[in-house]
């Protein structure tokens, strides 16, 4: 009955979807920004190195409350990253990075135990962490991030604030196994009677219509590290996040994709033209899913630290809206906001400027299902918002449940955003690469319902073709916290 439900047309809005920015730790002027633009949400950085930087002295909250405080008095809800431990209560530093050392052990709990009570009754939602599978962001192994972060970050959340929600775990679905970080964690996780109240993921993969000559083999599409992981001449992909959730019978974990964009310089008008169908791209598919309800871009304003610009607008310097440069996506997002229902808005989708029923073709007169702008649906006889339904069987009843395989780790540094952000040791910026084993491919001998792994194999034809895949640019110079 759920996969029927999820299948018929006009269900997939029965609750209300949501987008929000990265704004790391924004002054005034961003979140005046966020206001005009429509956003619901900010993602900013709780670092606790700035807010326990001394051993034996309690936290100090002063620059979040603020940041917070702001941004409420705008009504934008706040969602914090709870990152980056100082040096006196993590393990010795292995690899030159001061803020991605592992916490010792009870101490990082103990801080989220503080975050919570002190913000409990101001926050929703606590997020655990940022990217841990890429080493950049944190140096540890699989264990010990399981272990020092997500089991103590619940327990000390939920110890500070019974009714806040645990958001993680934050993986980023490039670099070392993400699915089965994933996967490891919501299995021990059961063992011990825990859980995420909502599933994180940052995904960067692209879609077809700005990769039109994409080939299998040359990585993975949005819709791979989402729902439905790729298959490569008869080579398997990582599983998805969502595949990773079916098969752990967690189909009732909301997600919330906290990280995805494009860098476009605003120079380059190619790029900021990628950029919108980017964003275009991402709210259609939100709005098929109605497990998906929440999407957070990267970012809103261009870090003028770092070469690639991921910003809607530049920002030259305190004040809005007179010192930003706003990219075409600013104004398309800001009108998706005002008009789609399913996002708040107050009109129909034949204005939103989005493909609601997958036909390619966008709003009145081009879409031959609208008779007039203010039609509420682009196809006759279907619910407004509804979208093209999502294939939601082929993930939820036919998911073979091999295990993926072992890929190498890309490892980028962390900047601190756009120059509201404070100085200090965080790790620095580094121009990470695509490793070769990007892409997820690897053979998958039968079923792994159990969790084994099995190693790479490749063929001779399979490695005439990967030898021939194009790499494709992933945040190469973006950063998080």
């Amino acid at each position: 009955m759920v996969l029927v439900l999820l299948l018929l047309p006009g269900l997939a809005h029965a609750q209300q979807n949501f987008l929000g920015v990265n704004a790391h730790q924004p002054q005034t002027d961003v979140l005046d920004a966020a206001k005009d633009l429509g956003v619901s949400w900010v993602r900013i950085d709780l670092n606790w190195f700035q807010a326990q930087p001394t051993q034996g002295q309690a936290p100090d909250f002063t620059l979040f409350d603020k940041i917070i405080a702001e941004a409420q008095q705008r009504g934008l809800k706040v969602f914090p990253t709870v990152a980056y431990g100082p040096s006196w209560a993590s393990e010795p530093d292995t690899d030159g990075v001061a803020t991605n050392n592992v916490p010792k052990a009870g101490e990082y709990g103990k801080f989220c135990q503080a975050v919570a009570a002190h913000y409990s009754g101001t926050l929703t939602h606590i997020g655990l962490w940022n990217e841990p599978n890429l080493s950049g962001f944190f140096e540890g192994t699989k264990q010990q991030w399981i272990d020092r972060i997500v089991i103590e970050g619940i327990k000390g959340i939920k110890a500070g604030c019974p009714t806040c929600k645990v958001a993680g775990p934050e993986l980023a679905s490039i670099g070392d196994l993400y699915d089965t970080w994933l996967d490891d964690s919501l299995k021990q996780l059961k063992q011990q009677g825990l859980m995420y109240d909502v599933i994180t993921w940052h995904i960067y993969s692209g879609f077809l219509e700005i990769s039109p000559g994409w080939f299998c083999w040359s990585g993975d599409l949005f819709e791979h590290d989402l729902d439905q992981h790729r298959v490569c001449f008869g080579i398997h992909g990582r599983l998805s996040v969502r595949e990773v959730l079916v098969q752990n019978g967690l189909t009732g974990l909301p997600v919330w994709i906290t990280e995805t964009g494009r860098t476009a310089p605003l120079s380059d008008t190619a790029a900021t033209k990628d950029q919108l169908t980017y964003y275009r791209r991402v709210i259609e598919e939100q709005l098929e899913r109605p497990w998906w309800t929440h999407t957070f871009f990267y970012e809103i304003v261009d870090d003028n630290l770092i070469a690639d610009k991921w910003g809607m607008a530049v920002r030259g310097g305190p004040g809005y809206p007179g010192s930003y440069q706003k990219k075409p996506v600013w104004a398309f997002v800001q009108s998706v906001l005002a008009k789609q229902p399913a996002l708040g808005g107050s009109g129909g989708d034949c204005d939103d400027g989005l493909d609601n029923d997958g036909d390619k073709l966008i709003d009145y007169p081009n879409d031959p299902g609208c008779s007039a702008a203010s039609d509420p649906t682009e196809t006759a006889g279907t619910t407004p918002d509804a979208g093209t339904p999502h294939d939601a069987a082929t993930v939820d009843a036919s998911l073979a449940g091999d295990a993926p395989t072992p890929t190498a780790d890309l490892s980028p540094g962390v900047d601190l955003g756009a120059p509201d952000a404070p100085t200090g040791d965080a790790p620095p910026v580094a121009d990470g690469a695509v490793s070769a084993g990007e892409d997820g491919c690897g053979c998958r001998a039968g079923a792994a319902a159990s969790g084994d792994l099995t190693p790479p194999c490749l063929v001779l034809p399979a490695a005439a073709l990967f030898a021939l895949r194009a790499r494709r640019r992933h945040r190469r110079g973006r950063t998080g916290r």
